[in-house]
């Protein structure tokens, strides 16, 4: 099972390959996502994700959006996201992620990153889909696999990643030129009132999970009506606030359950869950068995 490392406020924490270089390819297969999801989470740096195989339901800023194979998204700096892989996903869903800074093409040209790169937070634009079936979809297609392809130990890797991700953001900003359907804004201030609220939300949940956590607790902290909070939790999270809590605390759960050997009574506790009964009827709806088989079923599976 994988997990993203996100800290209090939701910002990823992760490293590159290279310290001395801001690029990183990652790849994503999301059967090996608890629940085939990929958690709310930013970063602070830019971001293409090519949808190998499969399908994923993507969500960015309170937009959502339907990728399917071949297909590629930008996001742009600082972009709240999460995707999660549709349950009638008839093949495995498999993201690769390119994150960088923009650095790497412009360097610390002041000229260059105005023109290039801060454009997209004037326009406040939070992300584009590039469909698989546009010609300059395509041309993007062909360098990303360019980059996939590139031997990281060869003296002209970073060259390599330099050259083909300059032509990628080339593509990208004739493709936004042109495409107005497919580019995702966030230019409301209401949105933005909005996003504050569920980092607000989500950094207290985190921080409270052994609590029992309830819509007035979570209200009262962030200082909103209780719609307010709904509708946040949905734009954003495509839940409503009990239902990403439950399911919040069953997940680290079923991962305490791994990686522990804590007894289920220690396990409730820790999550704030009601009762060893109440976690086992609730842990079984969701996993499809029982708290001690699922133990026994994924310990057995690592060793």
């Amino acid at each position: 099972m994988k997990e993203i490392i996100i800290n209090d406020e939701l910002e990823e924490v992760f490293e590159f390959p290279n310290p001395k270089f801001n690029f990183g390819l990652w790849e994503d297969n999301y059967s090996d996502f608890p629940e085939q999801t990929l958690e709310c989470h930013y970063h602070d740096y830019y971001e293409i994700g090519y949808l190998e195989q499969g399908e994923l339901q993507y969500y960015l800023n309170g937009n959502s959006v339907l990728l399917k194979a071949g297909d590629c998204i930008v996001l742009n700096s600082g972009t709240l996201h999460h995707a999660e892989a549709p349950r009638s996903n008839a093949n495995n869903s498999i993201m690769k992620v390119m994150t960088f800074s923009s650095e790497i093409i412009v360097g610390d040209n002041n000229f260059l990153q105005e023109k290039f790169f801060s454009r997209m937070n004037e326009l406040r634009v939070s992300g584009v889909k590039i469909s698989r079936d546009d010609e300059l979809g395509k041309q993007m297609t062909f360098h990303i696999k360019r980059i996939i392809k590139l031997n990281s130990d060869s003296l002209t890797y970073e060259l390599g990643i330099i050259s083909s991700l300059s032509a990628i953001w080339n593509i990208f900003l004739e493709y936004m030129s042109k495409n107005n359907s497919d580019i995702f804004y966030m230019t409301k201030e209401i949105m933005i009132q909005k996003e504050k609220n569920v980092k607000v939300l989500l950094n207290y949940i985190q921080n409270n999970m052994s609590e029992k956590i309830t819509i007035e607790t979570l209200c009262e902290y962030a200082g909103i009506s209780r719609s307010d909070c709904f509708r946040s939790f949905q734009l954003f999270t495509n839940k409503v606030p009990m239902t990403y809590i439950n399911d919040l605390k069953l997940k680290k759960a079923a991962k305490q359950l791994i990686v522990s050997n804590d007894s289920i009574k220690e396990i409730v506790n820790r999550f704030g869950l009601v009762n060893s009964s109440y976690f086992g009827v609730q842990f079984k709806k969701k996993y499809g068995e029982s708290p001690l088989k699922y133990r026994k079923k994924m310990t057995k599976e690592i060793t």
